[in-house]
């Protein structure tokens, strides 16, 4: 139940809510690739792209538990009731984020592997696009988590910003954000080789 204060929003904390819907997604994709496991092993085809997305679930099982710290310091509340742990969550914030940029990386190679798989010996254009795909979001994942990791100096800077020290501008790392997240390069290579 939200409470008034003398804030301007009740409280209401939301973070209960996202950690059922966290927790619940996080099973039910341990055991898809479990049940995917369980047919390439008993067919002996195990690949690449198996092991890709075994890494991708042990990374989401990570993000998983540092998002569980995040509500635990009051995540998914109005920031004026968490001003006294505001810190704590914006670097358990940095942590989720470079978790993500990973397990969204290895997801999405997985998921290049295996089309490499299905189309093996044929398609010669096709898998040199998807090679260089592959490429590209590899190293868009790594130079997304080199942004994030060293967006500050020193990086305790991002969340004690009274420090002394410099950040990379907000508007750079949230473009990037988008450009690994969402409509980026790897996109439109697939649009046009599509």
């Amino acid at each position: 139940m939200a409470t008034m204060s003398s804030y301007e929003h009740p409280d209401d904390n939301r973070g209960p809510m996202v950690l059922g819907w966290l927790w619940t997604t996080t099973i039910l994709a341990i055991l898809g690739v479990m049940m995917r496991l369980y047919a390439r092993l008993t067919t002996k085809a195990i690949g690449w792209d198996d092991y890709l997305i075994i890494a991708a679930t042990a990374v989401t099982v990570f993000g998983s538990s540092v998002n569980q710290v995040m509500v635990d310091y009051g995540f998914g509340r109005h920031v004026e009731y968490v001003l006294k742990d505001i810190e704590k969550i914006v670097m358990w914030t940095i942590i989720a984020e470079l978790q993500s940029y990973l397990a969204i990386g290895l997801v999405k190679l997985s998921v290049c592997w295996f089309i490499l798989r299905m189309i093996q010996g044929t398609h010669r254009f096709l898998r040199a696009s998807i090679l260089v795909l592959m490429a590209i979001l590899g190293i868009m994942v790594v130079v997304a988590m080199l942004l994030d990791a060293l967006q500050c100096f020193p990086l305790e800077k991002a969340w004690k910003e009274h420090l002394p020290g410099r950040c990379i501008s907000k508007y750079v790392l949230t473009h990037f954000t988008i450009a690994i997240g969402g409509e980026g390069l790897q996109h439109l290579i697939v649009r046009i080789t599509g």
